[in-house]
């Protein structure tokens, strides 16, 4: 499983791409971080995992868990990203999702100049992030 803090560099490039696959299952220590640092955006870290992921009590997450089967989200957790359950339910506990922005990279054809980061909008109506209720459950399958 995943303890302490596990770090994620983008070495400068805010479009770079993490995919981390888990064979099995995956699991977060309580307290553990998913740390994105030199322009990571978790709107770019996917986590396949081919069966169940436990996020750990008060840990910190980055990016979009896509499990086959089911998500468990301990208490006080915070996910910058998603967690998307295809056959079963995604189960939180008082934690907190942050919908981040992602950066685009755009640049004028033939400019040969370095490219600029700029902000994707935000609708004004976004929500601020909130918790979650005691015992939540989302029901899940397709």
């Amino acid at each position: 499983g995943l303890t302490g803090t596990v770090t994620l560099d983008a070495q400068g490039d805010p479009s770079a791409v993490f995919v981390i696959q888990a064979p099995s299952t995956l699991t977060t220590g309580s307290s553990s971080r998913v740390s994105l640092v030199n322009g990571a955006q978790a709107c770019n870290v996917f986590w396949q995992v081919s069966s169940s992921a436990t996020l750990g009590t008060n840990s910190g997450f980055a990016g979009t868990i896509l499990a086959l089967t089911s998500i468990s989200v301990g208490t006080g957790a915070t996910v910058d990203g998603r967690a998307l359950a295809r056959n079963g339910a995604v189960t939180l506990d008082d934690d907190a999702f942050v919908a981040s922005t992602c950066g685009t990279s755009t640049s004028p054809i033939g400019s040969g100049s370095t490219p600029v980061v700029t902000p994707t909008p935000v609708p004004s109506s976004t929500p601020a992030p909130s918790r979650t209720p005691h015992g939540g459950s989302t029901g899940g399958g397709t």
